[in-house]
């Protein structure tokens, strides 16, 4: 059995929105080339720990982006 795989790349930037778009647009373009597998990198949502502070900002599982995403995927 084949697979067809896309590694997707990207530079995320400080804008969850943003990115989703990039992600969304990278997805449809994976399944309109028939990809079974597509990769992303681990931070392409969005993850940014402030240095000064030591916060971290990060979605949670929850987030409606990954719905999205998945219903995508299930396309």
């Amino acid at each position: 059995m084949r697979m067809k795989v896309a590694v997707c790349e990207m530079t995320s930037v400080d804008s969850v929105a943003e990115n989703l778009e990039v992600v969304k647009n990278q997805l449809q373009f994976a399944a309109e080339n028939e990809c079974n597998f597509v990769s992303f990198p681990e931070n392409s949502l969005y993850l940014r720990i402030n240095m000064a502070s030591g916060e971290k900002h990060a979605l949670e599982k929850s987030d409606s982006a990954f719905s999205e995403l998945s219903e995508i995927a299930r396309a």
